[in-house]
């Protein structure tokens, strides 16, 4: 904030320092690409495969923690 009270006019027309006009979630979403096709020289036409191992991991992990916690708070029938 400091740096746009010493800035000039001129300045802050020119170099636009606004942060709070950033879209962050597009913005971090090209970062990402960005890192993973230029420093880690990955094949970006692999994402939607990708994507697809995450999505269904995530559902596999939230399945076998609901079946955990339904079993853990299920009530034990000792009656024998």
């Amino acid at each position: 904030m400091l740096l746009l009270i010493v800035w000039l006019d001129d300045d802050t027309q020119v170099f636009d320092f606004d942060v709070s006009q950033i879209h962050w979630p597009t913005y971090l979403e090209n970062y990402w690409l960005g890192v993973k096709r230029f420093a880690l020289h990955e094949d970006i036409n692999r994402l939607p495969m990708a994507r697809q191992y995450v999505n269904r991991y995530v559902l596999w992990s939230c399945s076998f923690s609901l079946s955990v916690l339904y079993h853990k708070a299920a009530p034990v029938n000792t009656d024998r």
